[in-house]
């Protein structure tokens, strides 16, 4: 099989625009599999549509971009939107905020129903007691109960650790 030398690279790339289009193909679906948005495997799918068109019409590099752009317009618009929603709608699926829930969490100083602060997976979040008799102490180990906008519901795991809270 005959090498092609590196200078000529972008002749030959010019003369093979289908496999231009291939390596974009599977860079960006490569890529997609970093980001699990759908976003990019969209593009990838319209740079396939472009290898497809550069083998059919090999010199009309204007229409092989114009059908790889309306290919990636139109998976990003109307593929993706229902591929996310079926996604999304799956039984079982949960966000990666809606995992928290039922998650351990550490007090980073009082907490109180009004505010507090917690630490879950190395990030601190703005938290609130259940209830509004419950007063947990700083260091203790509490469970992320429910999500409040963006403050955690939580609860002592300890029941020694919930305390009324301190009087004035």
């Amino acid at each position: 099989m005959p090498t092609v030398p590196l200078e000529t690279l972008p002749e030959w790339f010019g003369n093979h625009l289908w496999a231009m289009w291939t390596f974009a193909g599977l860079v960006l679906a490569g890529a997609e599999m970093l980001t699990l948005d759908l976003t990019l495997l969209m593009l990838s799918g319209g740079a396939f549509a472009g290898a497809i068109t550069a083998l059919i019409l090999p010199g009309a590099f204007a229409v092989q971009a114009i059908v790889a752009s309306a290919v990636a317009l139109i998976s990003l618009f109307i593929l993706r939107p229902m591929m996310l929603e079926r996604v999304r709608s799956a039984p079982g699926y949960r966000n990666s905020i809606e995992q928290l829930v039922g998650s351990h969490a550490i007090a980073k100083g009082p907490i109180s129903h009004i505010a507090g602060e917690v630490l879950v997976n190395g990030d601190t979040w703005s938290a609130r007691t259940v209830d509004s008799h419950t007063w947990i102490p700083d260091g203790a180990i509490v469970d992320v109960y429910e999500i409040d906008g963006t403050h955690l519901i939580v609860q002592a795991v300890d029941p020694d650790d919930r305390q009324l809270p301190p009087t004035a």
